[in-house]
């Protein structure tokens, strides 16, 4: 759980420090459309003048240059924080991702990582370290499935944060073939939180957790609204 905390605080971190350099890169937009602003003034009285159509076309420049850095710049700064300015609030986020190897008999408290991810819009998941960052705040929709071998059982929660939001319990004890299980959750996420999926902190499991292409262990995401 540590690991997944420190990871939370890194991103948050990352969010804090890029959010002052959009600030930053604004306050000097409205600089450089406040000088322009003050020539179209000083214009304004002086059109009359020879150099009228020259300095017209100066500030006509200038117009341009400041509309070309908000566009070049503010999608990159978007696109490092992971988020949908542009978009609104129901910009499109989801995910879908699966474990493309079965799992040995995880420890408690053992983050999944599900390392493939087809489905990923705008990239919040990430399949190094299973976790979902939300890029903003709403109600969101996440579901998981897991194998368990025959004769095992795994205990499974859905995290945000360190906030438990659901569980699951794949119990495969006397069967001769896998078993699987589904968990899926509504719930109200603020930006920059993390969700994941992880056994149980103290509770024991058995056996491994099957994910092959005949019987794969996902974790999906979606905003609702």
């Amino acid at each position: 759980m540590s690991i997944v905390l420190k990871e939370n605080v890194k991103y948050r971190k990352l969010v804090k420090d890029l959010e002052e350099k959009v600030l930053a890169q604004e306050g000097s937009i409205r600089q450089l459309q406040e000088k322009c602003q003050l020539v179209n003034d000083s214009l304004l009285t002086e059109s009359e003048d020879p150099s009228f159509e020259k300095n017209q076309a100066i500030v006509e420049e200038n117009d341009i240059n400041v509309t070309s850095i908000m566009n070049e710049n503010l999608p990159k700064v978007n696109i490092r924080l992971g988020l949908d300015v542009g978009h609104g609030s129901h910009s499109n986020v989801a995910f879908f991702s699966y474990m493309d190897h079965d799992l040995p008999t995880p420890s408690p408290d053992h983050t999944l990582v599900f390392d493939v991810s087809p489905t990923d819009t705008n990239n919040h998941y990430n399949k190094f370290t299973g976790i979902f960052t939300a890029p903003h705040s709403g109600t969101y929709v996440f579901t998981w499935t897991s194998y368990c071998v025959s004769g095992g059982f795994t205990y499974l929660q859905a995290v945000v944060n360190d906030i438990v939001l659901d569980s699951s319990y794949c119990n495969a004890a006397g069967a001769q073939y896998h078993r699987s299980i589904t968990g899926t959750v509504v719930a109200n996420i603020n930006q920059s939180d993390a969700v994941f999926i992880r056994t149980h902190p103290t509770g024991i499991n058995q056996g491994e957790v099957v994910s092959s292409d005949n019987h794969r262990t996902t974790f999906a995401g979606w905003l609702l609204f």
